[in-house]
């Protein structure tokens, strides 16, 4: 340990904005040097880029933060290529001195791009803009989209259409543009006062509403259509139970149930289309909570709606207990029931693929005291909704 500190002391600087919530990122990447998975040069164009980043923000932003903790579960998996690029697109588009090059830069090769100083997400580097004249948003990742042609065979609920892309300049990453859509993410829009459970419920509504697209040639041409939906998800689910029962100290007769929830044998339903990432801060509503947008398409497949509907109920119940929306989690289902009721076999495979849910994003944070007595807790409620 006392090695590793003397290393990030001399060679990164400002290395202590390397610990993330779910841990401290530092000695993921000193192992990953090392071992020969990460060069020392490697880590000091990282730190150069944090320092210039935060003197010029003068603090760790949330979009740092997440970047940050996204790089965490890479590296925490040995995924360290991928641990690096989060830390550049992260920190590296967090100084306004660089989305200004970034404009010059596409000028230059005369495009008419120009990026707002609106940041419409705390967790991502969208920004409003302005393309040919129109008013558009600008994403900026680090990876492009899977499925960047998803969303123009989304008919029933309002979605953005891409209509430019391209290689970041600067960095490796990638840049879309996409139209403008009236409203703002839902979080914001509840913290200005949209009502909390009037925008779940008609979140849940948008959400059976995606799931009852049409199945068209066009969109099964975009990726595979599975046969089985959820013997797959059990199965990866169950490789991390022995961890997840280690790190909550989860006595026998839990784990058993757990492992028999997981090999119980469901009905599979006909695969739909999901959306596979539906939270409040990829949804857009306006002042009275209807929604007015759904983005963020590109981990769209196809699969068992209410594996769905399960990430998303969990997503708003981890969002009760972060800012305190109460009821948010059922006002979402009664608004998914309300557009496409629940048959009482949809229920049980909701509860199921819920608990599958539990676990497998409660998994990143088992080293994270402050976030571990949450996910237990979200876990074991999930495992008390099955008999």
């Amino acid at each position: 340990m006392a090695e590793m500190m003397r290393f990030f002391d001399e060679r990164v600087p400002f290395h202590g904005a390397l610990r993330a919530h779910k841990g401290d990122l530092r000695p993921l990447l000193y192992a990953g040097m090392r071992s020969g998975k990460i060069s020392a040069s490697d880590l000091e164009e990282i730190g150069g880029i944090v320092k210039t980043s935060i003197e010029k923000r003068g603090t760790l932003t949330p979009r740092m933060q997440w970047g940050i903790n996204e790089a965490f579960i890479h590296a925490q998996q040995k995924r360290f290529p991928e641990a690096l690029s989060e830390l550049r697109s992260a920190f590296f588009w967090s100084n306004p001195d660089n989305l200004r090059k970034l404009e010059r830069h596409f000028r230059s090769n005369g495009i008419n791009l120009t990026l707002g100083r609106e940041l419409l997400s705390q967790t991502a580097h969208v920004f409003s803009g302005n393309y040919k004249g129109k008013r558009v948003v600008v994403k900026l990742t680090v990876r492009p989209p899977l499925h960047p042609t998803v969303e123009r065979h989304i008919v029933q609920v309002p979605v953005a259409h891409q209509l430019y892309e391209s290689p970041t300049p600067f960095i490796p990453g990638h840049l879309s543009v996409v139209n403008h859509l009236p409203g703002k993410i839902a979080v914001k829009a509840i913290e200005d006062g949209a009502p909390v459970m009037a925008t779940f419920h008609n979140m849940g509504k948008a959400l059976a509403k995606i799931h009852s697209n049409p199945m068209t040639p066009q969109l099964r041409r975009l990726f595979p259509v599975p046969t089985r939906l959820w013997r797959p998800i059990a199965q990866e689910t169950s490789k991390d139970v022995s961890a997840i029962a280690t790190a909550f100290n989860l006595d026998s007769a839990t784990v058993r149930k757990i492992s028999r929830v997981l090999n119980t044998k469901l009905k599979e339903p006909s695969a739909c289309v999901l959306h596979n990432d539906f939270h409040e801060e990829n949804i857009l509503v306006d002042e009275a909570g209807n929604v007015s947008g759904v983005i963020d398409f590109q981990g769209a497949k196809f699969g068992d709606p209410m594996s769905d509907l399960a990430k998303a109920m969990y997503y708003a119940r981890k969002t009760e207990e972060l800012y305190g929306f109460k009821g948010a989690s059922i006002a979402l289902r009664n608004g998914y029931h309300q557009e496409k009721p629940l048959s009482a076999d949809a229920k049980v495979r909701l509860n199921h693929f819920y608990l599958a849910t539990a676990i497998s994003l409660a998994t990143p944070y088992l080293n994270n005291e402050e976030v571990k007595p949450t996910v237990k807790k979200l876990l074991l409620e999930a495992l008390k909704r099955i008999s």
